[in-house]
Parts: structure tokens; sequence; C-alpha cells
């Protein structure tokens, strides 16, 4: 073998080396993503529960206000159903929230961490992004 070439082998074993790397970091990549979206929809459930019983509780009251705060890793989106019901969703699971006085939707998207007040007056409840 002469100096200053390199032989086939040495080749062979670098791209084998370079492949593993490759496929090790799209698996962590794809284990990443599948961990933020468990972790978004764990987040999601979690406010679509508590916005409910502060609505259910606040049809219990004159007037109230309530501030809670929204944390998602990607949008959520909030959709009028009817003036009764609403859901908060992203793009994979879709929560109801339901109401025994109409309720009066401002915004419709959250994607970043930002505070819902939720306030009862007039015998409506208001729902708007701070």
């Amino acid at each position: 073998m002469k100096k200053g070439f390199i032989s086939l082998e040495y080749i062979l074993i670098f791209s084998a080396v370079l492949m593993i790397f490759s496929v090790l970091l799209i698996t962590i990549d794809n284990l990443y993503n599948k961990n933020l979206s468990a972790i978004d929809t764990k987040n999601l459930y979690q406010s679509s529960t508590k916005i409910q019983e502060i609505i259910s509780f606040q049809e219990l009251q004159t007037i109230s206000l309530n501030k809670i705060k929204l944390n998602p890793n990607d949008c959520w989106y909030f959709k009028k159903i009817s003036s009764k019901e609403i859901s908060l969703e992203n793009k994979k699971n879709v929560y109801k929230i339901y109401s025994r006085k109409t309720i009066i939707l401002q915004e419709k998207e959250v994607c970043s961490e930002r505070y819902l007040i939720i306030k009862k007056d007039d015998n409506n409840i208001y729902l708007y992004l701070e």
C-alpha cells in the first residue's frame, strides 16, 4: 500500500459509523417530538378541565372573574360549537367545555404562554386572553 491512500476498509468503516449516528439522531428526534406532543396534550386536558370547573363554579355566582395560565407547546384553538358550548383543541385532541350560560369568546388561538380571563357578568360568560 502506498502512502497517502486510504484503503476501502477504512472508508466502509467510516460510512457505517456515520450511518449509525444518523439513525440514532433521527430516532432521538422522533422520540423528542412524541414527548412534546404528549406533554402538550396533557397540558391541554388539564387546562380544559380547569376551565370547565371555573365555568361551572361561576354559573352559581352573580359576578365573578378568574384567571388561569395557558402554557401550550404548540398552538391551541378555541372553537365555538354553540352559544353554550366551546371546544379547546390542538392538532390531535379536542376537549369540549359546556355551560348553562351563554359563552362569549373573544380570541380563537393561543400559541404562547398567556393568561385566560374567565368573567361572568350579565348572565354571560366571557373568555378572553390577557
